[in-house]
Parts: C-alpha cells; structure tokens; sequence
C-alpha cells in the first residue's frame, strides 16, 4: 500500500498542525525525489520527506503530476494501474506535506527557502567583505564625464518628503495619534473610488485583484484600541477615500518580538504592519508570476506608508529579517498564505535617540531564535546576544549570551543585560593598582574566595600557581558592604584572565569565572542578584564536591503549568527531575534532564525569593538546552584536557561517553516536599541583612562598562559582581575545582584520589 510513513523536518521546517490543504487544479511534484533502497527522499525547500511506497507508484506520481494534468487526470491514469483508495491516500498526503502543489504556486513554495532564517548562509558574512560590496555601490554614483550633460530635480512637496527619507533604527518614546495611524494605514492600501468597472485604491494591483491582507501587531494604545493584534480591512463607500476598520485577532501582543529576528526595533515602535500575500487567490489569474506581482503590490504600498508617516510625524522602517513562519502562527493562517517583509512604525526619534540605537546596537546585538526553527517546539523563548569578544585580539575568543522566558521581549532583554555582563567580566578597568597583599590598603586574601589543593599544585598539567605574599599582582578597588568601606580584591578573582595585560595574567592564580556578576538598572539591584547567583553556585558546588545526591521534589508540590511541562518534554523522549539543592540562604532547585537514545544530559539550576520562581527558572534553561540539542547527533568525543570553557561542560555531556558521568546526581530515591519549607530572605536586602547577621564578608564590584544600557541604549545598566568568603565558586575547565575550599569548609579528603584532577566535569554550565 502506498503510503508517507515517516517525514523528517530540516532544521529550519515547520509544518501546521491544522493546514487547510485544498486539491490543486494543476498539480505539480515539488522539490527534488530521489530514490533509493526502496524509498523516497524529497528534498523540499524547509524541509526533507522519506516516503515509503512501491516504487513504480512514486515515478508514476512525479511523471505526472507536471503542472499540465490537471488533478483529475492525474487520479484517473494512477487509479488504472493501483487501488483508488491507495491512490487518494497518497497524493493527499504528498498534498498536505508540499510535495504536491498547484503549479501556479510552484514559485512560491520554491522562494520559501529564503523565508528568514534561512537554511543556507549568506555568501558574504565577515564585515570587510561588506563593506567592498558597500563601496561598490557607491562607484556607481562616479561623476560623469564633462561632456554629459547633468540635470537638477526642481522643489516640490513631493521632492522634500524623499529628501527627508530615510530607515529608522528607532523611535521616540511616545504613541501616534489614531488619525495619524488611520491616514497612514490609508495610504497603503485605501480605497479612492469606484469606478465604473472596478474600485480603485491607493495602489494598483495586477488585474486589480488586490490579493494582499494586511495585519498589524499594535504596541502601544490609541483611543478606544488596546495593545494587541489587529487585522487591517479597507471597505468602498459613497464618499471618495472608502474606510478602514481594524478587527482584532486574539493573542499577547510582546510575542511580535518573536516575528524579527533582530527584534530590539520594537522598543519604542509604535506598531508592525505584516503584509501577507494570498497566492492561492492570485495565482488564479497569474500562475508563477502571482508571488513577483503581490511583492510589487507590497512595495507600492509600504512606500505609500513610509511617506504617509513622515508627514504624520512618524518613521518606519522595512523589516527583511521577519521571520514568516511565526507571523503565520501567531496570526493562526493558512501556510498557503505568502507573508512579506514587515514595516515597523512610530513617532520620528530625535538625533541623540538615533545615536544610541546605533552604539547599542554595535556594543550588543540581540537575536530571536524563532520557536520555529526549533525541532522541538516548547513555550520558552530564546533570544541571544553577541558575538562578544574576549581577550586580545591575537589569542581572543567569542562568547555569546542568552535571555530565556515565555515572553520574547523578556527574552531579547535578558539576552542584552547579560551580554553587558560578560562585556564587562572581559573589560578591565585602567586604573588596576600592583602590589604585594600588605601593600594593598584593605586587600581580601584571594585564598578566601578560592583555593586548590596541594595535589593540584603538584600535579603537572594544573594551570595555577599558589598564592605569594612576596609576588606583586594587580588589584581592583571593591566596596565592603558591612561598612562601606574601599577594599581590593585580585583582578584574578574580578575579570576573565585572557582579558587581562600578560603581566597580570602570569603565572595565574585563578580565573575568574562569571559566577557571581549580575546587571540591573539600578545598582543596588544588580548587587542583589549577583548575590543570588552566588548562592546558587555555591548550592550545586556543594553537591557536586560532596558527591552528594540531592533529592527529589515532589511533584504533587508543583504548579500545574510546570507539571504539564514536565510531561511534554517526557513525552519527547526525555527523563527529567526536579531537585532540591541544599542551601542556608535561598530556595535552590536543579532540574536534571537526559534522553539516552542522543546521549543527552543537562543540569540546569537556579536560586530565588520563592520555590515556584526557582523551578520555573531552572526549568526555563533546561527546555532552552532541550530546544538546542533536540534531534541532533552526539558530540564527537572530547579529551579531557580539552575542557577549558563553560560551553565545553555541556558538549562533554553530549557525548556517547560522558552523558552519563552525572547519574549519580539524580540517584536520590527520597524525596521532599516544599509545603513546610521556610524562613528564607523574601528579598535582596533582606538576604544581605542575613548573611551580614550572620558574619559573613560580603564584597561588591563594580564592574560597569562604558555604554552600558537596554532599551536602544536608553536606560541605563549596573552591572555588580558579589564575592562572599565561605560560599563555593562554580569553576569551568579539567581539573580545576577548588578542592582547597571543599577541604576548609566541606570535607577533607579521605585519600589522595578523592582530589586527583581526572574526575569528570560538572554539567552546570
């Protein structure tokens, strides 16, 4: 029996759960089949199809469905030779799949492989291969011979508004008035009269079909219309100009973050207009050329609105990075339906607004990933910041940052305040003092805050040299919180030591990680939270030194929206646990996830005022790491002293080898409850009150870079590292943990194996 048994999404593929497929009149064999042990591939352009079926049908099937039968030709040939029942089985799901289509959309289906993000790279990525192709551009404006004769546009209202047009990266901080908003979304596609055989508008349309709708994700309130998403229709009256009305369309309005992938625009937008093409009605008339007409019919109309704005004292901008899928899933459309770049909109920015889009920006982009993109589709959103470059530039590596939450502006600035973070690890400050520790006015004792054993020291390939009071090193000026006071601590311990000048990164003692060091728009808020983190890490530090299993929560205790995604990812094939990570200071939860069959492990953790912030936290990050990870192969094996950086953690722990190094983690067979379990600090100053109460010296850095800010540049950020003698650092790399702390303040070791260097690494990263 002919059939589709299975089909395989490439990684940029997403398929509607409710596609309203319709029998094409001429139909036509998309992408590329190839054949080969008794199956198809199909090659699509977003996605790969392995259809099981004799052979002999699937030829017969591409042989004739060549855009010239017509559907009920093709059945009648296929129904002479096989089963009608199996033949209509077939075709209906290559139809729905797309390896079928009408022949008049053939083009459309093709062009969807340059949908955003696209499955292939652009053929120039690095900036100086940009900027030649810039300056090629501008030969083309080369003055002329003297013999050509030049000829000067004359002034006309016309004339000023190009002079004055041009992009907007961003918007001033207010909203447009309803009629300024009404005479724009006029502009692009209103209705100027009827006329005797058809209605004319503000643009003309092959064959006045006027197959474009229009939809429209209003961030900000204007009168008698809320937030939200609205579809644009114009309506032909008596009167010359017609009407429009806006009809709304349920759904949270902050998820159009998740229609760009370059979403930081929206910050101050006043609105995004999504032009979406019926190519199924346009095709009627213009087969393959429908989809060239509607992107013809939606430029006129965005130039319209472009103009229309700047004399509502308004700006735009044209979006070709928005991502079609989503705008289809958000607005729930047929995917027949063909969306076009998107056109932002708000009040026109000041000269200064513009200027610090530009070096936030630069400083720190921030990209959507598409919940379409993912193989795996889950309700956190993904957003990420970078690249971020740390070290000098001969030896410099690129790091990038991510914001988690199932809100994508959430998301995108989460993304940004921790690249400022990481910006700001890796930036040290100029004015770092050299000296010996008693040389340094109120010096904390690195050895405090961390400390190797005497086996690491001796053993060969250990990175760090013990502590001298008689070696100068460089140190950075901190803020003791029980009285204020200006204290050093090493730049070791503050910055990433490849960030640091070859003289003090010598002989190291340490390497700062950024355990510790939090962003916020106040300062007091940042501190707070790198505190936070601190207890955190130090929580699973604990655990892992310890090698003492945590246990389990119960889940009766959880919410039911975290319950519920615990079971769609275990539905996915993933093992998962919730645990409870000792701590004196703060709620702190791990969540432990593993899928065999991919050699999968992740430990993710959190800390907070509150149990269900924390697992919703920790459970935010180990969906992110599922979403990443889902549905590829295994990392190739890696040397143990290869493992240097954080991101080396966990692709060790996607190994065919190491993903079971952390089983022992999730082996605790009690469990817990979270009903009786409190006394915690409800907030930051009440969590410093309490580790100041209980004689603890807590340390604040600055650590602050130039620039520093979210919004477009426009509100400023702090960015705070925390140190606290007596909690555990989280460290990154082979053999490095600080096995000096774990004897002075968890246990000393048994025998001398208990510190050998070749125990594997932790998977919290």
């Amino acid at each position: 029996m002919p059939r589709l048994d299975t089909w395989q999404p490439a990684p940029y593929s997403c398929t509607m759960e409710n596609s309203r497929q319709h029998a094409p009149h001429r139909p036509m064999a998309a992408g590329k089949w190839n054949y080969r042990r008794g199956e198809m591939l199909c090659q699509l352009p977003l996605k790969r199809l392995r259809v099981s079926a004799p052979l002999d049908f699937l030829h017969a099937v591409e042989s004739s469905c060549d855009g010239k039968a017509t559907w009920d030709e093709v059945r009648s040939n296929l129904i002479l030779r096989w089963p009608a029942d199996d033949v209509d089985a077939c075709l209906s799901t290559l139809l729905e799949q797309g390896a079928l289509v009408d022949a008049a959309h053939c083009l459309a289906s093709q062009a969807r492989v340059g949908w955003t993000p696209q499955p292939h790279p652009a053929p120039l990525k690095d900036a100086s291969s940009l900027y030649a192709l810039r300056e090629s551009v501008d030969q083309r404006l080369i003055e002329p011979s003297p013999e050509t004769r030049k000829l000067r546009p004359h002034g006309s209202p016309m004339m000023d508004l190009l002079l004055a047009r041009g992009s907007a990266r961003t918007f001033d901080d207010r909203a447009l008035p309803l009629q300024a908003v009404v005479n724009i979304l006029w502009s692009m596609y209103g209705v100027l009269r009827k006329g005797e055989e058809r209605v004319h508008r503000t643009v003309p349309s092959g064959g006045a079909l006027y197959g474009l709708r229009w939809f429209m994700a209003l961030l900000r309130p204007m009168d008698g219309y809320a937030c939200g998403w609205y579809e644009v229709r114009y309506h032909a009256t008596e009167a010359e100009g017609g009407e429009l009305s806006l009809t709304q369309y349920p759904g949270a309005v902050e998820r159009a973050w998740s229609t760009l992938l370059m979403p930081s625009v929206l910050s101050f937008a006043h609105a995004v207009i999504y032009p979406v093409a019926d190519i199924r009605f346009i095709g009627k008339k213009y087969g393959n050329r429908s989809l060239t007409l509607a992107m013809l019919e939606a430029g006129h109309a965005l130039q319209n609105a472009a103009l229309a704005a700047q004399l509502e004292g308004g700006a735009t901008i044209m979006r070709g990075d928005t991502v079609e899928m989503e705008v289809l899933s958000l607005l729930d459309l047929d995917e027949s339906l063909f969306p076009l770049p998107s056109l932002v909109l708000g009040a026109a920015p000041t000269p200064e607004q513009e200027a610090l889009a530009r070096v936030a920006n630069e400083a720190a982009p921030v990209r959507s990933v598409p919940n379409h993109s993912q193989k795996l589709a889950l309700p956190t959103r993904i957003a990420v910041a970078g690249p971020i470059h740390v070290g000098e530039p001969a030896e410099s590596w690129s790091i990038w940052t991510a914001g988690r939450s199932e809100n994508a502006r959430l998301a995108a600035m989460k993304a940004e305040a921790e690249a400022w973070e990481r910006i700001g690890w890796s930036s040290p400050r100029a004015e770092l003092e050299h000296g010996r520790l008693n040389e340094i006015p109120l010096a904390l004792d690195p050895r405090h805050l961390v400390m190797y054993s005497q086996a690491q020291y001796r053993h060969s390939g250990f990175p760090y040299s013990p502590f001298s009071g008689r070696r100068r090193y460089p140190w950075v000026k901190a803020q003791r919180a029980s009285d204020g006071k200006d204290i050093h601590v090493m730049a070791q311990c503050v910055y990433a030591l490849s960030s640091l000048a070859p003289e003090d990164a010598a002989r190291p003692f340490t390497n700062a990680s950024t355990s510790g060091v939090a962003a916020y728009t106040d300062r007091d808020t940042a501190r707070f939270r790198a505190l936070v983190e601190l207890v955190e890490r130090d929580a699973f530090a604990r655990a892992w030194l310890g090698r003492k299993a945590p246990p389990i929560i119960e889940e009766t205790d959880l919410s039911q929206a975290v319950r519920h995604r615990l079971s769609r990812l275990r539905s996915a094939g993933y093992t998962l646990s919730i645990h409870m990570l000792a701590s004196d200071h703060l709620p702190v939860v791990a969540v432990f996830a593993q899928n065999a069959a991919a050699a999968f492990t992740s430990v993710t953790t959190a800390a907070g005022f509150d149990w269900l912030d924390s697992i919703d936290s920790a459970l935010s990050e180990a969906e992110s790491r599922i979403q990443e990870r889902h549905g590829r192969a295994p990392h190739a094996p890696l040397r143990m002293e290869d493992l240097t950086l954080a991101r080396h953690h966990g692709d060790y722990f996607q190994t065919n080898i190491g993903f079971k190094a952390a089983d022992w983690f999730a082996s605790q067979p009690q469990s817990v409850s979270l009903q009786n379990m409190h006394g915690f600090a409800v907030n930051g100053p009440q969590l410093l009150g309490n580790f100041l109460a209980a004689n603890f010296d807590v340390v604040f850095c600055d650590l602050t870079p130039s620039g520093a800010a979210v919004d477009q540049g426009r509100r400023p950020l702090h960015v705070a590292r925390a140190f606290v003698p007596g909690l555990i650092p989280i460290w990154f790399g082979y053999g490095v943990e600080p096995f000096g702390l774990k004897e002075a303040h968890i246990a000393k070791p048994a025998t001398a194996e208990d510190v050998h260097p070749s125990l594997p690494p932790h998977p919290c990263t």
